[in-house]
């Protein structure tokens, strides 16, 4: 969903009602979307805990050179296996898909683990 305008994030969708109704109608397997922006971090932090409190996962990656954030919420928690694959799988994918995974799977811990969680997901 991309629901801003130039004052923000329209508050009617980001709110709990409406994360409620997402969760509800989601698929198991579904992902929800959201493209987070504000000026007002205070509000950034409250959608990210309302989003935690309605998935069970939930990924953040900032659009590059932008105040952008995209939030993925899952009703299943983050397949971190399929994040940390190898070099090796990761540029098969890139290759096969014209994207860079090795990039995106960079982001993705950069974005959603703490150091120490990172080191220790490499050490499996």
């Amino acid at each position: 969903m991309d629901a801003f305008d130039d004052q923000g994030m329209a508050p009617t969708i980001y709110d709990e009602p409406f994360f409620l109704l997402c969760r509800e109608r989601l698929n198991e397997d579904g992902v929800v979307s959201c493209n987070l922006w504000s000026d007002d971090q205070e509000r950034y932090r409250t959608i990210k805990s309302t989003l935690a409190d309605f998935f069970s996962g939930c990924l953040t990656l900032p659009v590059p050179d932008r105040g952008n954030v995209i939030a993925l919420a899952m009703p299943f928690a983050v397949p971190w296996p399929l994040i940390y694959l190898k070099s090796s799988e990761l540029a098969e994918q890139t290759k096969r898909f014209d994207f860079d995974f090795k990039q995106l799977a960079r982001v993705i811990k950069q974005n959603n683990l703490s150091m120490t969680k990172r080191w220790m997901a490499k050490l499996r």
